[in-house]
């Protein structure tokens, strides 16, 4: 009744001690008997206690299966010991068919692109097939992103040799992009209707 989205479907909480194995979850299927101390989002912490919030690269759940990214911090003690991590994580599928649910026609996309590591963390449509593709040679990292972090330009996607026409947005604050497409056909087909006719 708030407007307010509902975090459990999409957001969930777990706590990993020193060694890197699960202690508590507020989902089931952390698996216990395993370390996550290889994951990004609990190696930063160890490799440099003094890094803040972790926002980490696309990955594919150990126990779940799940695609999301995680977003980390590290836990200490009253004497500064460390004593492991909380981490959450977000349903990648959740962003996808937010996605899905707004494409703007049938030849369209839209995109979530991680930066640092240049893959794609959601997209609409093929979710599932383009997930975590690296990016790094496209022509929005390549050109269009080295003159300014948002604009619109004209391409073939590097995912699927379509000719689109781009718009693209860095998120300030977080180091992930928005890029929404539309097919060159569809841009120009809406383009005549709305012209005037003389």
């Amino acid at each position: 009744s708030s407007g307010m989205p509902d975090f459990t479907k999409f957001f969930a909480l777990a706590v990993f001690d020193a060694r890197g194995f699960g202690v508590a979850a507020s989902e089931p299927g952390l698996k216990r008997d395993i370390s996550y101390a290889d994951r990004s989002y609990f190696r930063i912490h160890v490799d440099d206690p003094t890094h803040g919030l972790f926002v980490g690269e696309p990955l594919l759940g150990r126990s779940l299966g799940k695609r999301f990214f995680a977003l980390s911090l590290r836990i200490v003690g009253p004497d500064g010991k460390f004593l492991g991590v909380i981490m959450g994580s977000v349903d990648l599928k959740f962003v996808a068919d937010y996605f899905a649910a707004n494409l703007s026609g049938e030849g369209s996309l839209n995109t979530l692109i991680h930066l640092p590591s240049k893959r794609v963390a959601a997209r609409a449509p093929d979710f599932e097939k383009t997930f975590n593709q690296d990016m790094g040679k496209s022509t929005l990292f390549s050109e269009q992103l080295q003159r300014s972090p948002v604009g619109t330009y004209f391409a073939s996607s590097v995912l699927d040799n379509t000719e689109r026409i781009f718009a693209y947005r860095v998120i300030e604050g977080f180091p992930f992009l928005v890029v929404s497409a539309i097919d060159e056909e569809d841009f120009l087909k809406d383009l005549t209707k709305a012209l005037p006719r003389i």
